[in-house]
């Protein structure tokens, strides 16, 4: 479930796409390689990578769109 106090402090739909998209890939997402049940946050403004799970140490880089099947034509 998406967590929308978080969005208290924003003001740009952008802005609020990303923070509430990171705020739920970091309370629900698991390791897609390991399988670990938790991922890792990198600090704020870390280039090319979001997530990082501490087990196998793979990355990941989360992309929102304003498409709802995140498909752009």
């Amino acid at each position: 479930m998406f967590q929308q106090s978080v969005l208290d402090s924003y003001t740009s739909n952008s802005q609020k796409a990303r923070v509430l998209t990171e705020n739920w890939f970091a309370s629900q997402m698991y390791c897609p390689c390991c399988l670990k049940p938790k991922i890792s946050v990198y600090n704020n403004n870390k280039k090319v990578s979001d997530f990082f799970c501490d087990s196998c140490r793979n990355d990941f880089q989360l992309k929102s769109s304003k498409n709802r099947s995140g498909v752009k034509f």
